[in-house]
């Protein structure tokens, strides 16, 4: 029993029905390509050029021996100087929260005793 009766039913379908329905989806499928594909696309591409400018700068920073400023805040102050090169900086951080875990303060720290 299913179906048989829309074989009675007179339908007069045109035969460009088909192109319709193509052209309906293409649209539907456009308009989605515009309105969520593009955006992450761009969004994509901002990332990894912004990932890619952040490594070129650490790059440039360690290559060209540009010195990082380590800064300490205490009560007595504002405390900071400059260490050539990415691990030598860490080593003075790591040394500088380890004087200050210690009992120490930061204005009896001396940078320069720290190997680089």
């Amino acid at each position: 029993m299913g179906a048989e009766w829309l074989d009675a039913v007179p339908l007069d379908v045109p035969d460009s029905l088909g192109i319709v329905v193509v052209m309906v989806v293409l649209i539907i499928a456009l308009a989605l390509a515009w309105f969520f594909v593009l955006p992450a696309l761009i969004l994509i591409l901002d990332v990894l050029l912004v990932l890619a400018l952040a490594g070129l700068a650490m790059a440039a920073r360690v290559l060209l021996r540009r010195p990082w400023i380590i800064e300490a805040d205490s009560p007595s102050g504002h405390h900071e100087w400059r260490v050539v090169g990415w691990q030598a900086a860490r080593r003075q951080v790591d040394e500088a929260a380890r004087w200050l875990e210690r009992g120490g303060s930061m204005e009896q720290f001396d940078p320069d005793r720290v190997r680089a």
